[in-house]
């Protein structure tokens, strides 16, 4: 009799629903052993962030020290993550981000030279315009990069 081939996923099933794959994991693998557990971020906003991990919905808080520097390196909503879990009567805490395959970024009003990242590791991305159109400053301020894996 043969017996059920083992999960390809260590993961719990829960984060596959939300893009959670083998690439995942295997990039997940070197945060594992050091306690953080994986994570989807769903919503960021300034220091906080709200993210799905094996449990469900969960807050965490995203310390200054991740994405420090580069803006576009700041955690954002759809980026996959190392949760470090509440310990201490400390919160749980974004330990770092996984490597990004897409990012979906737009030119920040200010003029400097930093893009403002609106999303990450997303697959389809809709955009809708006025019946009048847009205008050609604004068609250029959002741009979609990807990286091939």
């Amino acid at each position: 009799m043969s017996q059920p081939s083992p999960d390809p996923l260590p993961s719990p099933h829960y984060l596959v629903d939300y893009g959670w794959d083998e690439a995942c994991e295997h990039a997940f693998a070197p945060h594992r052993a050091a306690g953080p557990v994986p994570a989807r971020i769903v919503r960021a906003e300034r220091g906080l962030c709200q993210a799905v991990t094996a449990i469900g919905p969960v807050r965490a808080e995203i310390p200054v020290s991740v994405g420090t520097g580069d803006p576009l390196s700041a955690p954002c909503t759809g980026d996959r993550a190392a949760r470090r879990p509440a310990a201490g009567g400390h919160a749980p805490v974004v330990d770092s981000v996984l490597e990004r395959r897409t990012a979906l970024v737009r030119s920040t009003a200010s003029r400097t030279p930093h893009g403002h990242l609106l999303a990450a590791d997303v697959d389809t991305v809709v955009g809708t315009v006025s019946k009048k159109g847009i205008s050609r400053k604004l068609r250029g301020a959002y741009q979609f990069r990807e990286r091939q894996l």
